[in-house]
């Protein structure tokens, strides 16, 4: 969704098209995803994946947010599609509290953290649905810069309130020198 609203290939502009927490948010997660590839896309055997959400804080506060975000997503669901984790979650905890690494000092920041990751989610995927949104309603790109301010500037006349991605799009690639000149 990012690439095609900032028009661009590259995974270090991608948190542009986000804005706040989502934005905080989105590059925590690629930076987790990047450190803990094999764990996210689950390789190896299931036994070792579990216990390898233990090494490391980010991981707990991943699988804790997870749990939270399911539960909160049902409530809003009318479909009740979202499994329940709270097992997971539960069990999670008196692993943290339990553990002589982690103990019951951090196991409560750790769910300060989790909670506040749950939050940053769900802008993450409300803004989400807004850039879809946008994308969806953009009309066919302008030939010209010309033709871009004209319709910029005849859908302010008319009382339209957004420029659609694509617009964007346009005066960026402009900017940039890719488009022939007026």
């Amino acid at each position: 969704m990012a690439q095609s609203f900032l028009c661009s290939q590259s995974a270090f502009d991608l948190e542009l098209a986000f804005r706040g927490e989502a934005r905080g948010v989105f590059s925590w997660l690629q930076c987790l995803v990047m450190e803990e590839e094999e764990w996210c896309t689950t390789r190896g055997c299931p036994a070792c994946v579990v216990t390898h959400v233990l090494h490391s804080e980010p991981t707990i506060r991943l699988i804790l947010a997870a749990c939270r975000l399911s539960r909160s997503l049902r409530k809003q669901s009318k479909e009740h599609g979202y499994p329940l984790f709270d097992f997971w979650r539960s069990s999670l905890r008196k692993v943290v509290d339990r553990d002589p690494f982690w103990g019951p000092t951090q196991a409560k920041g750790i769910e300060e953290r989790a909670e506040q990751l749950e939050w940053g989610i769900q802008e993450l995927i409300l803004q989400c649905h807004e850039l879809s949104d946008m994308v969806q309603s953009t009309e066919e790109v302008p030939e010209t810069f010309l033709d871009f301010w004209q319709a910029t500037v005849k859908n302010t006349l008319t009382g339209g309130a957004r420029t659609d991605a694509r617009n964007i799009c346009v005066v960026l690639d402009h900017i940039a020198g890719r488009h022939d000149k007026v």
